[in-house]
């Protein structure tokens, strides 16, 4: 169900539980696309996988889910999402860890070894051979017309698409979790606090010399994994918590002793152009009050529980947003009755009886 649109009927979700077998060879093809990093540098290939793909790596992640004693570090699990990770920053630096790192790991995804996955992994080879090793995938590029197929030996032409960890599919998240949930361990002589979210970590000491310490020993972690390697990337490195600094979209400062959380200027800018188009579209429907920008706005805030204030937040927007719809409304009926105080003709809605 999992895999399918919402909107499925009960018959496509029986015939796709037959068609899904891991064990086996999945025939789909496996379309993907090329996509900017956040970063602005660089770009990425997310694969949208075939519904009986999809169905055999949701299974996948349950196994890897229920098998999995994550560190205190891993977020971007089930429990443990993005705003848990964003408590337990703010909460280090209350404590006063207020010597930070931000880092990533470069291609984190494009860079596994998927040789390395059949001994890192637990579960059985065919599965992995089947629903995660790239190269026995038929790939298709969004807007080409031919198929990319991945092939062996000599003669093999420069494979230029996905490769190594796919992004885009569901288990791909709880995996890098699984590989990376050593990390803690590593560094545990060390007092720090550290949270790996996919492939960004954030570090945190008392000191500056115990934070070098342990981003020289997260390197070589990255860097000697099985399943790299790995390059640690300072993006954008050390920060300070007084001028704030961005991560997951968040920014978090000091302000007054206080740790104050907020939306990234590009997480809410963006929030704000969605907004602005909902209202616009709510306006051009002629409507009264908020209709479907309220949905939008809601929508947006649910994705940042974390910030300050934020019930608050949410109904200024709310109410903001509604004087834009009921302003415009307002100048409708202004103008009209300035119309008809002139004389002017105006035409009125057709009637279709009482």
């Amino acid at each position: 169900m999992r895999a399918l649109p919402a909107q499925a009927s009960d018959e496509a979700v029986t015939l796709l539980t037959a068609q899904t077998n891991p064990f086996e060879v999945n025939a789909g093809e496996v379309r993907f696309e090329w996509r900017a990093k956040s970063s602005g540098w660089g770009r990425r290939p997310i694969c949208s996988p075939p519904p009986s793909l999809a169905a055999c790596s949701y299974l996948i992640k349950d196994v890897l889910e229920a098998r999995l004693q994550p560190g205190h570090h891993i977020y971007d699990i089930r429990g443990r999402g993005r705003d848990y990770a964003i408590i337990a920053i703010k909460e280090a630096l209350e404590a006063g860890y207020s010597h930070c790192f931000i880092g990533d790991v470069r291609d984190c995804y494009q860079s596994v070894s998927i040789n390395s996955l059949y001994d890192l992994l637990p579960l059985p080879r065919l599965v992995i051979g089947n629903c995660l090793d790239y190269r026995n995938l038929t790939f298709r590029e969004q807007g080409v017309s031919h198929s990319c197929v991945y092939s062996h030996g000599p003669e093999a032409r420069r494979w230029n698409g996905p490769q190594g960890l796919l992004q885009g599919l569901p288990s791909s998240s709880i995996i890098l979790a699984t590989l990376f949930n050593s990390l803690a361990a590593h560094i545990a002589p060390h007092d720090c606090h550290a949270a790996l979210y996919g492939d960004n970590l954030f570090l945190a000491a008392q000191d500056g010399q115990t934070l070098s310490a342990i981003i020289a020993l997260c390197r070589d972690y990255f860097a000697e994994h099985p399943a790299g390697p790995f390059d640690l990337r300072d993006h954008p490195g050390c920060v300070e918590p007084e001028e704030g600094f961005d991560f997951l979209s968040y920014f978090i400062s000091t302000q007054s002793q206080n740790i104050s959380v907020q939306m990234s200027h590009r997480a809410w800018s963006d929030m704000e152009d969605a907004i602005d188009t909902a209202v616009q579209d709510d306006i051009a429907k002629g409507y009264e009050c908020l209709r479907d920008a309220e949905a939008v706005i809601r929508d947006r805030f649910s994705g940042f529980r974390e910030i300050d204030d934020w019930h608050t937040q949410l109904e200024l927007r709310l109410h903001k947003a509604a004087d834009e719809v009921e302003g415009v409304d307002y100048a409708r009926l202004i103008d009209f009755d300035l119309i008809r105080r002139m004389g002017l003709p105006t035409f009125h809605r057709p009637s279709f009886g009482r």
